[in-house]
């Protein structure tokens, strides 16, 4: 009986058939084996195309066509500073669909419908929602809504995109009229905050709480990640690094262990080794001293291991405090053992060389520092102009 060259079967009627047909003619068997071939290839590769294209397609939750024009507008906000994924003054919802499935979306509309440009999110992609404090800000308070991306720990360059937006601390003057939750209520009787976390817990969206038992109202700690500086915000589930691209959200379930190194009088660093990525450390340096019990009693409060003893980070915290409280002694032992030495024409002009060399040198980073201030400057006044005219035109920073 004919056995096709793929794994796939055939009626016992048409394999009969074509048995009989290639013992009749040997060179049959080769042109059928081919046709079997090229046949059940095609299929595979067409139904590969359209798994992956499902795969791709259903993951973005974005609504068909003929639910689009029927969300119901749970919220909305209007004129809010979007931080990302984009920075641009635009309209916020929450809504549902017929099926009872939530949402939320971005719109340069004001009305609820939905923008072309920004597909709505199922609410489900998200983990929670956490209101951060915009640190070091005079005038009126600012607070970063942070929808924080499903999963245990990911970078905002995987989707799903988080969503940050700010708020001012003031009633909710700009609350959408149509919002079904708004019905028959004042809407400047809710801060902005309030009325969007009390949405939030409408559609069963899990709030992260600041770590205050710890931390105090100053749940925010200055650092850097690379050359990038931040906040580091402590939750209570979450460790939120700020407010640049990329967003990094760290659940405290998927850390792993949280170590000190490069321990000096001033600053230490921290090194964070996540569950989901065993191989990697996240690094933050350069944060204040005085944050150091805080943090420990934190790593403590969330039971992560803790390597501050592993060999190779002791080793290098010993070299960085040993440096600054040696070198007097240093100086003083070349002192003593110093031997007279004569200096001929030559060992001048080497000398002069090196100061040349040195100067150039640290002009050179003075003016690396300088362009770096200017940029920086450069985007917190372009983010002014975005932040408008009206309640926050005195605004200076986002943080």
């Amino acid at each position: 009986m004919y056995q096709p060259p793929r794994p796939f079967e055939l009626p016992s009627d048409l394999a009969a058939g074509i048995t009989s047909l290639y013992r009749e003619n040997a060179d049959a068997k080769v042109i059928i084996d081919s046709l079997v071939k090229l046949a059940y290839d095609s299929g595979k590769e067409q139904s590969e195309l359209v798994h992956k294209k499902a795969r791709v397609d259903v993951p973005s939750a974005v609504p068909s066509d003929s639910i689009v024009g029927k969300l119901k507008v749970f919220l909305g906000l209007n004129l809010v500073s979007v931080v990302l994924p984009i920075r641009k003054k635009l309209n916020v919802f929450i809504g549902a669909d017929s099926r009872g499935k939530t949402w939320i979306w971005v719109s340069s509309k004001e009305d609820g419908s939905i923008d072309d440009m920004y597909p709505a999110t199922d609410t489900a992609d998200f983990r929670c929602v956490a209101c951060l404090p915009v640190p070091d800000r005079s005038g009126t308070p600012l607070f970063n809504i942070v929808f924080v991306p499903g999963g245990a720990a990911q970078e905002v360059s995987s989707p799903p995109q988080p969503l940050v937006f700010s708020v001012p601390e003031e009633p909710a003057k700009n609350a959408f009229d149509g919002s079904l939750f708004l019905q028959g209520k004042d809407k400047t009787q809710f801060m902005y905050k309030d009325l969007i976390l009390l949405a939030c817990q409408g559609i069963s969206l899990p709030i992260s709480i600041p770590d205050t038992d710890i931390f105090g109202d100053q749940f925010h700690v200055l650092a850097h990640k690379g050359a990038r500086e931040g906040y580091l915000f402590f939750m209570h589930n979450e460790v939120i690094f700020g407010f640049k691209k990329p967003l990094l959200c760290m659940n405290t379930e998927d850390i792993e262990s949280i170590s000190f190194s490069t321990i000096t009088r001033l600053t230490f660093n921290i090194n964070v080794v996540l569950k989901s990525a065993p191989d990697e450390v996240v690094e933050f340096s350069l944060i204040d001293q005085s944050h150091y019990g805080e943090i420990a009693e934190f790593m403590e409060r969330i039971a992560v291991k803790n390597e501050s003893f592993d060999d190779k980070l002791k080793a290098k915290t010993f070299m960085k405090n040993q440096q600054p409280d040696n070198v007097l002694a240093v100086a003083q032992n070349e002192a003593v053992n110093e031997v007279p030495v004569t200096y001929d024409d030559e060992d001048e002009e080497d000398d002069e060389n090196y100061t040349g060399e040195s100067s150039e040198s640290d002009g050179d980073a003075d003016e690396s520092d300088e362009e770096e201030a200017e940029e920086m400057a450069e985007q917190e006044r372009e983010y002014d102009e975005e932040l408008g005219d009206d309640e926050v035109e005195h605004d200076e920073d986002l943080g």
